[in-house]
């Protein structure tokens, strides 16, 4: 493939445009690096603590990539808030003075409630004294009535019955028994006398 004069020198000149480029973002990205790390020999110091959930501005951005077609920063007007870690200090309240007359209203205020829960607790208990005293008694009550329909069921027993109508004389109908009539006159006229 042969090239024309003219597409050699565009060929070329991109080339070297773009070798230089390549340098300045190299240069571009040791700055940085340089500027990232900690200088040697210098001991570390740990920052103050801060209060929990201040308000920190966001830091500024930075362009890590190695090469996007654009060397300018992009500056965010944004501010970002951060969440500080809490410290291990004691945050101290100012202590509030209580009255006199609240302390003596929250005292009566409790004693009215004790009182009324100790008296529903002995309501409770005496009510279940009397529901005891009332199962005995319904418990006696009950086995007097099973004694007494035992003793119904045994005395009216029909050989008991028949026995007892043999000895005052009574026996079986021979007969059938007939049916009367009434004349309702003659029974108005003996009522009278």
């Amino acid at each position: 493939v042969r090239r024309t004069p003219l597409e050699e020198n565009r060929s070329t000149s991109s080339k070297s445009r773009m070798s230089k480029k390549l340098a300045s973002d190299i240069v571009e990205l040791l700055s940085r690096a340089e500027a990232d790390s900690p200088p040697k020999n210098v001991p570390m110091q740990k920052p103050a603590p801060r209060p929990i959930a201040q308000t920190v501005p966001a830091p500024p951005p930075q362009r890590r990539d190695v090469y996007g077609g654009n060397l300018k920063p992009k500056v965010q007007k944004q501010e970002r808030e951060y969440i500080v870690p809490q410290t291990n200090k004691k945050v101290v309240a100012p202590k509030k003075r209580r009255s006199t007359f609240n302390i003596i209203r929250w005292l009566f205020i409790a004693a009215i409630a004790l009182v009324l829960y100790i008296s529903n607790i002995l309501t409770v208990r005496q009510l279940a004294v009397e529901v005891y005293q009332l199962q005995s008694q319904y418990d006696r009550i009950q086995n007097a009535n099973s004694l007494l329909q035992a003793e119904v069921n045994r005395k009216s027993g029909w050989e008991r019955i028949g026995n007892a109508a043999k000895q005052q004389g009574l026996v079986h109908a021979t007969q059938k028994p007939q049916v009367l009539d009434v004349d309702e006159d003659k029974l108005d006229e003996f009522k009278e006398k």
